[in-house]
């Protein structure tokens, strides 16, 4: 008899739009797209995806939801922490899907810890036992991993890397010191347009790196700072957690130059901190999957779930 492949939504909330993919069970991307992101309110967002959902061509098994929020993964309840409105400091985001999609299994975790899951299972993080993952996009996402496991803290807060304050203590407008303001990429994006006397509007990532490729010594010189704040911020993480490996994400992450130029930063930090700090400098590496980080990692994240379920019926 003839059983059909099981097929899983997963589902990955950004900044600007929503990236969705369909996966087979063993863990095959089989195809993706994206859509922009229009909703203001989290029950907005819970039928838009509903709506993925029932228009695939074959209905999924199972739902796997990576966002830019605060998310308790085991609760399923979400905090906050993005630009979607919701009454309330809290919202039931699982127990509200699973029921908008007749009770078809839903996991879900915060964007970053997505993104560090894939890593850590099938990518460039397998074996490590303290490391953390960096996704670069109009936040900062980030990740930790501490003696083999994912860091979630008492309050499901950890890794909410965006606020953290870049520069001066004490800053007379502390948003202007939030680290996102020095490494989100439309924000860096938005200032070399800026100082280069170009509209921002037509301005891309593409654009920046043609420039550098180029020689255009004033984008080298704004992209050297961009690599500074970087691996400053790695070698504070470093100082703090002791990690051996980092790796970064998103869409410029496909760069390589990125790479060798933190690299290369961390290498001369290391050499000014060695007469008081003996910190070892991490692996730096991309994501294996790079822009699809979250959707792997969220979908591993639902299969994790199943196999758990599965295994506690049999006994």
């Amino acid at each position: 008899m003839f059983v059909m492949e099981s097929r899983y939504l997963a589902v990955d909330v950004g900044g600007t739009s929503i990236k969705y993919g369909f996966f087979d069970s063993k863990g095959t991307l089989i195809r993706k797209s994206s859509i922009p992101k229009t909703e203001r309110r989290v029950p907005e967002l819970i039928e838009t995806i509903g709506r993925l959902w029932e228009m695939a061509p074959e209905r999924p098994d199972g739902i796997a939801v990576s966002l830019n929020m605060i998310v308790n993964p085991q609760t399923g309840e979400v905090y906050g922490g993005s630009n979607y409105l919701m009454e309330g400091d809290s919202f039931p985001f699982r127990e509200r899907l699973i029921e908008r999609c007749g009770g078809v299994p839903v996991a879900l975790d915060k964007d970053s810890n997505a993104a560090l899951f894939a890593e850590l299972q099938t990518g460039n993080l397998q074996g490590a036992e303290s490391a953390i993952a960096i996704i670069l996009g109009t936040g900062i996402g980030l990740a930790l991993c501490i003696n083999g496991k994912i860091l979630y803290g008492d309050n499901c807060f950890a890794g909410e890397a965006s606020t953290m304050m870049v520069g001066s203590a004490c800053p007379s407008d502390p948003i202007s010191a939030f680290w996102y303001n020095f490494s989100g990429v439309p924000a860096f994006v938005r200032r070399t347009a800026d100082v280069i006397g170009v509209d921002p509007e037509l301005f891309s990532g593409k654009d920046l790196f043609a420039r550098i490729e180029a020689g255009d010594e004033t984008v080298i010189q704004l992209f050297d700072g961009f690599c500074d704040t970087l691996a400053t911020q790695i070698m504070n993480l470093t100082l703090l957690l002791d990690i051996n490996r980092v790796v970064i994400g998103g869409g410029i992450s496909a760069q390589p130059l990125l790479f060798e130029k933190v690299r290369q930063k961390l290498e001369e930090l290391n050499c000014f901190l060695r007469p008081s700090a003996k910190a070892r400098v991490p692996e730096i590496l991309p994501c294996k999957y790079h822009n699809d980080a979250n959707l792997y990692g969220t979908f591993y994240r639902l299969k994790a779930m199943l196999d758990r379920e599965r295994r506690e019926v049999q006994g």
